[in-house]
């Protein structure tokens, strides 16, 4: 027996129990300063791991322990007598075999007990086991495998010895029957016949047909939704463990009805073997009729549907027959009720187990039902317990099993919430950086642009010497120009000048604001505009000129824009042409000028050798793109 030693406190515990405590230990993780108090929590519930759980975590465990703390086991005890075994009845009056007295399981009532052995208060009761998985296969039927013991050649000696024993044994039987008819005081009556179960199972599947027992159909109804789906025996016996529910097991004869024939044997061709037509147990057929059938019987039946699963079988079926071996049971009908309640035996202080609760007696329906409310009523308290325990455990398992679930959905839900707000945020970064770029796309464009008018007024200024003295020599045309403002200048033109370079001209003096044809005005007017770009944030030339803006009047100007525009362009051409916000009309006849690269101005009739032109500005009327002019008369 394992000793559990604790600070000079000892624990005398089964194996079992060792084996409980340990998985206790394994859920749980408690302390070791706790160990006396969980030795105590598992006593107090029977070493039932479900019920102490479930109290452990109600968090109030160490309070009620303290309320109902019982003093330390003895060191030593010696171990309880076993019950005295019963006689052997006669199945004329069949008595049910009442378990060991038991009182209730309450803690107040075991633990005032001060030094007494609560081992005995626990029945003990026969343990209830499951039949083997594969017990199909390890058991073999009568008449399956005839055929081929039938093939084999027979051994003359074994016949020789099998021969003998018979002979003598007939001879026996026949003196005794002689002696027996001439006996004096012999009488003819007949004794009840007792129904013995076979030393071996005569078919693997062979369900009791209640319907064909049973004439009247409304019992038989009734039986039948008492029996329910009649599930195999583990699956019954499982569901009585988990769910606290009794068992009734019934098991009788045979009680298929022969088929007519006039021989007293019957041939089975297939297996090519002959086999003695089974007796009808007439005493199983009473006990159908009479016992289960009758009102009462059903109706407490009916009464525990919801608490009760009812097995009903055939002990020459393999599995009931199964079920007799292993409960000792030798003589049909037989009736007992199991349930998963506390049992001493196998184990010291107890432990909960599928037991057998009590043999019924089935010689009348009074005495089956009485026998049968005798134990349910003595039963009924510890397994209402146990139910109503395990269906706590199982609704606090739900209820963590939802919250648990909702935590997760949460987790999920949070998860989801900060990758749409990550998606979220890269979508506004995205955007963010669309909309820097597309900034700096326009800087960069209206930086060109400005750099390219500036270029432009550099080569106006340049060029106007050459064209001054052209002019001189009479080949020129004189155009005076007005603007949208009404501002009025003239400039002359030689006749080779291009149309598109009256148009660069005509810009020039719009950009600079300059109506003056005196290049110095011009180029004052080109550094104003130098300086207005350095100040201004909406261009990217002229920020890194290490001059202050009163010395720019001391540098080359040409120069200065030159490298500008080449460093914006990274040292190529200017990608594109430069464009006019402008045109230029001929108001009689009305002439809307051409920006032609190749026309040139003498070929222009409305404008050679004078003429007059009017600046119209372009503007957007509307968001589709649409263009229109506005026109300035005089």
């Amino acid at each position: 027996m394992p000793v559990i030693s604790h600070r000079g406190e000892e624990f005398h515990l089964a194996h079992d129990e060792e084996d409980k405590l340990n998985q206790f230990q394994s859920i749980t993780s408690f302390t070791e300063d706790d160990l006396p108090l969980i030795v105590k929590l598992l006593r107090n519930h029977g070493w039932q791991l479900e019920p102490a759980l479930s109290r452990y975590f109600d968090g109030d465990w160490r309070e009620n322990l303290s309320l109902t703390e019982t003093p330390a086991a003895p060191p030593m005890r010696s171990p309880s007598p076993s019950p005295p075994t019963q006689p052997q009845q006669r199945r004329g009056s069949i008595e049910s075999g009442s378990p060991t007295p038991r009182i209730s399981r309450s803690v107040s009532a075991t633990d005032n007990l001060a030094g007494f052995d609560t081992s005995m208060l626990v029945p003990t009761l026969p343990v209830v086991h499951s039949l083997p998985a594969n017990y199909k296969d390890r058991f073999q039927l009568v008449g399956l495998n005839r055929a081929r013991e039938l093939t084999q050649q027979p051994n003359p000696l074994m016949i020789i010895l099998l021969f003998i024993p018979n002979t003598l044994l007939k001879l026996v039987s026949l003196l005794w029957s002689l002696l027996s008819k001439l006996h004096i005081g012999s009488t003819n009556v007949q004794k009840p016949k007792i129904f013995r179960v076979p030393k071996q199972a005569t078919t693997e599947s062979n369900e009791v047909r209640v319907g064909e027992l049973i004439e009247d159909e409304d019992l038989a109804h009734r039986l039948e939704g008492v029996l329910g789906e009649r599930p195999a025996f583990n699956d019954a016996l499982q569901s009585c463990k988990e769910e606290f529910k009794y068992m009734l097991v019934l098991l009788v004869g045979n009680v298929r009805q022969p088929p007519p024939t006039e021989d007293a044997e019957v041939v089975d061709e297939k297996a090519e073997t002959v086999a003695a037509v089974e007796e009808v147990d007439s005493n199983s057929m009473k006990f159908l009729r009479n016992v289960v059938c009758d009102n009462g019987t059903l109706k407490l039946l009916e009464d525990y549907k919801d608490e009760m699963i009812v097995y009903l079988g055939s002990v020459i079926e393999l599995e009931p027959w199964l079920i007799t071996r292993d409960l000792k049971i030798k003589y049909t009908p037989e009736a007992f009720l199991i349930g998963n309640v506390l049992n001493s035996n196998g184990s010291v202080n107890g432990a909960t187990k599928l037991s057998v609760l009590s043999k019924l007696r089935v010689t009348s329906a009074r005495r089956f039902q009485n026998s049968l409310k005798l134990t349910l009523d003595k039963f009924n308290p510890e397994m209402t317990v146990n139910r109503t325990e395990h269906h706590e455990l199982r609704t606090a398992r739900k209820i963590r099993q939802m919250q648990e679930e909702a935590y997760q959905n949460s987790l999920m839900e949070d998860k989801m919430k900060a990758e749409r707000r990550k998606i979220k945020e890269q979508e506004e970064a995205l955007e963010q950086q669309l909309l820097a770029k597309r900034e700096s796309e326009a800087k960069m464009a209206e930086t060109l642009r400005q750099l390219q008018w500036l270029e432009k007024c550099i080569d106006v200024m340049e060029t106007h010497g050459e064209g001054q003295q052209k002019a001189d020599t009479g080949k020129y045309a004189t155009l005076q120009i007005r603007t949208s403002e009404g501002t009025r200048f003239v400039c002359k033109f030689v006749g080779d000048t291009t149309l598109h370079s009256v148009y660069i001209n005509v810009g020039c003096h719009l950009y600079l604001n300059n109506n003056s044809p005196d290049q110095e005005a011009w180029a004052k007017s080109v550094i104003a505009k130098i300086k207005e770009l350095m100040r201004s944030d909406s261009v990217l030339c002229f920020k890194d000129i290490e001059s202050a803006e009163d010395d720019l009047d001391d540098l080359d100007i040409a120069k200065l824009i030159r490298e500008e525009l080449a460093k914006h362009t990274d040292g190529a051409q200017t990608p594109a042409e430069i464009s006019f916000d402008f045109e230029l009309v001929s108001p009689f006849p009305r002439y809307k000028v051409p920006t032609n690269e190749k026309l040139k101005l003498r070929e222009v009739s409305q404008l050679w050798p004078n003429g007059s032109l009017l600046v119209e500005n372009i503007i957007e009327e509307d968001d589709e793109g649409e263009e229109g002019t506005t026109d300035d008369s005089e």
